[in-house]
């Protein structure tokens, strides 16, 4: 149910129970937005997340069903330019540009009880609500890495494990396929996901207890117009999960610089983009 702009998703009846003798889909912002066939086609021309209504009738009356957000329609150009940085501050989330996918029970949730920076994180609870297995996935917007030559993700996290058995997971991938296909960029779990000490508590981080996790490479992505990445959290009914502070930087030079030249690098230390100031000039 994500697609690229310009789509043609193939809708099919799944009605039981019974055999309709009449059909009626609603497809807001697809094309055709509406349809009395059992099973149509619909080309979707222009990102955003889009409800499905089915409705069907017999003899013995109506029944309908509408699944909200089925439709993710991703831009065929990516929305945003890199570097990027996101921290959770002003965004809506979940929203248009950031949908979920809950697997049942809790899901992706904006919060103010920890950050790593500003007043904004999001987390998943996996401490209670959330069994065994349960999935749950947040997208992030697309991006432009078309002018580019290498590019770096990188994002805060904040996780205590519930015991050292605890197998919760992260994972986070990227596509150039409008979440066609998606190669894992990013996986850990358990105790070696942990920022902090096991507890059987529900985890709050304290401002120590947050890791960046750097090194997650996207050059392999460098060229593409549009790239989306996925973060993935699944559960072991382990404990909270933070994320914060997503940031994508790049470089679009190969030149290299010379040591030996007095050079000026800031902020330093940096976590992100660095400036590099030749200061012979």
């Amino acid at each position: 149910n994500i697609v690229c702009e310009g789509t043609i998703i193939n809708f099919a009846d799944g009605s039981w129970n019974g055999d309709p003798t009449s059909w009626q889909w609603d497809f807001p912002g697809g094309t055709p937005s509406s349809s009395p066939l059992q099973n149509p086609a619909v080309q979707y021309n222009t990102a955003g997340v889009y409800d499905v209504t089915l409705t069907v009738t017999n003899s013995a009356g109506t029944d309908s069903k509408t699944l909200t957000g089925n439709v993710t329609v991703v831009p065929a150009l990516g929305a945003n330019a890199i570097p990027y940085a996101e921290g959770f501050e002003s965004i809506t989330f979940p929203g248009t540009d950031w949908p979920i996918t809950n697997g049942g029970g809790n899901t992706w949730t904006q919060t103010t009880q920890a950050s790593h920076s500003g007043s904004n994180a999001v987390y998943i609870n996996n401490y209670t609500g959330n069994t065994t297995n349960t999935s749950d996935i947040f997208l992030t917007p697309t991006y432009n890495l078309s002018n580019v030559t290498q590019a770096n993700l990188t994002f805060w996290l904040a996780f205590a494990a519930r015991s050292t058995a605890s197998t919760d997971q992260l994972k986070v991938y990227a596509s150039t396929s409008c979440g066609q296909l998606w190669a894992i960029r990013y996986n850990k779990s358990g105790t070696t996901l942990s920022t902090a000490a096991c507890t059987t508590s529900a985890f709050i981080p304290t401002s120590s207890q947050w890791r960046a996790e750097t090194g997650i490479d996207l050059t392999p992505y460098v060229g593409n117009s549009s790239v989306y990445v996925k973060f993935h959290a699944v559960s072991d009914y382990g404990n909270m999960l933070y994320v914060d502070d997503i940031n994508i930087s790049v470089v679009t030079s190969t030149d290299n610089i010379n040591a030996e030249k007095n050079i000026e690098v800031f902020p330093n230390p940096s976590n992100g983009i660095v400036n590099i100031t030749n200061l012979e000039n």
